[in-house]
């Protein structure tokens, strides 16, 4: 699930400020021939690829996993005798996300002032957590009630903000560029229009509640793939999904039966997702063209879907008897391979991939850091085995 790591910042304060949002500038799209892995990760901010080490944030403390995947993560950390715990340890970090650009780790917090009203900033620092510096305080007006997840990766940064109002919650959808933060962001969505007439609605008929009222329209998912931001738009009982194409600064609706949270990946100019239960969709988005792949995917919707560059994964929901514990698909629907249910000690999740490997983590803990891991070259041969990280 692509939703991004959330902050949570909840204010006394009587007043609170509108927001000014206008859509800016679009930012400069940045060159790469490489994929971005960290648009493959299953919760965004909480792990972070790069070519020399996997990084992973949890209970405020930053992890690093070697290449070499033969010890587990430890602390990025390197004090003697440090017990990790404390706020001057260089692994000790209270943020909303990672992610790597330009060899640094980029992540966001609020800055307060006196009144008790707030911005948000973005930081960052060198992978051993020193020569931390604000780099940019956000072109957002906050407010002084207000939560904000964000979804970083392929060199921009995705901030979904939540305001709360008397009668309901205001959400802005913006997009940064991490090369020049302080260019006024993209607006990618807003629904203030929309709930300043509700709350007009409520305020002359006080029999009404907001949530009873149509018409209010949310963003559950994004994603940051390649040059597009992609972003559901739930209204009632529809949902459509949209893409936004930065360097072009277009914006097209992709399909009106749309899943939140479903995984896609963009291959070649072809979007790929897939809803529990149903085939592939494959989309040409400059054409429109749409392909379904049937394959051998199940259809009952006992699985939860991930996908990477090359391959969908489905792990079961629960561990039901008889269920693999994991089957990998290619992006026609075909069975690559598939491992049996006592193939790992624990139930495994998704949670991120790499050129090399695919990682697992343990289901339970709820969590990103990994347990498991396939080689992806074997995996393309259907001779994979799921090696736990010791």
């Amino acid at each position: 699930m692509k939703r991004g790591k959330t902050i949570w910042l909840l204010s006394f304060a009587l007043g609170l400020v509108g927001l000014t949002g206008c859509v800016g500038t679009t930012p400069e799209q940045t060159s790469s021939n490489d994929i971005d892995y960290n648009q493959y990760i299953a919760a965004q901010g909480f792990a972070a690829y790069t070519q020399d080490a996997y990084f992973f944030h949890s209970d405020r403390q930053v992890t690093v996993l070697s290449p070499s995947l033969l010890a587990p993560a430890v602390p990025i950390c390197s004090r003697a005798d440090c017990r990790h715990g404390a706020g001057d340890c260089p692994a000790y970090l209270v943020a909303s996300g990672i992610c790597p650009y330009g060899e640094k780790l980029y992540y966001t917090y609020y800055i307060w002032d006196d009144t008790a009203t707030s911005q948000v900033g973005l930081y960052r620092m060198d992978y051993d957590g020193g020569n931390r510096e604000l780099v940019q305080v956000l072109d957002m007006d906050v407010g002084a009630s207000s939560m904000y997840e964000t979804n970083m990766g392929c060199g921009y940064l995705v901030v979904n903000l939540y305001q709360w109002q008397t009668h309901g919650q205001v959400q802005t959808v913006y997009l940064f560029s991490l090369d020049r933060p302080q260019d006024q962001p993209v607006v990618l969505f807003t629904n203030r229009e929309e709930v300043e007439a509700a709350q007009q609605e409520v305020s002359s008929d006080p029999s009404f509640s907001l949530g009873g009222i149509p018409g209010i329209p949310s963003v559950v998912s994004t994603y940051l793939v390649d040059d597009w931001v992609f972003y559901d738009i739930t209204l009632d009982e529809g949902c459509t999904l949209y893409g936004y194409h930065i360097p072009t600064g277009e914006t097209i609706a992709v399909t009106e039966e749309w899943r939140p949270a479903a995984p896609l990946s963009l291959n070649d100019g072809v979007l790929y997702w897939r809803r529990p239960g149903e085939p592939i969709c494959a989309q040409n988005l400059e054409t429109g063209e749409r392909t379904e792949y049937r394959g051998d995917l199940p259809q009952e919707d006992q699985y939860y879907a991930s996908c990477d560059d090359r391959y969908f994964y489905l792990v079961p929901k629960e561990e039901v008897s008889g269920l693999p514990a994991l089957s990998v698909y290619d992006y026609q629907g075909n069975l690559v391979q598939s491992f049996d249910p006592g193939a790992t000690e624990q139930h495994i999740q998704y949670s991120l991939s790499s050129p090399q490997y695919v990682f697992f983590a343990n289901y339970e803990d709820a969590g990103v850091e990994p347990v498991y891991y396939l080689e992806k070259d074997a995996l393309a041969k259907g001779q994979a085995q799921l090696t736990k990280l010791e």
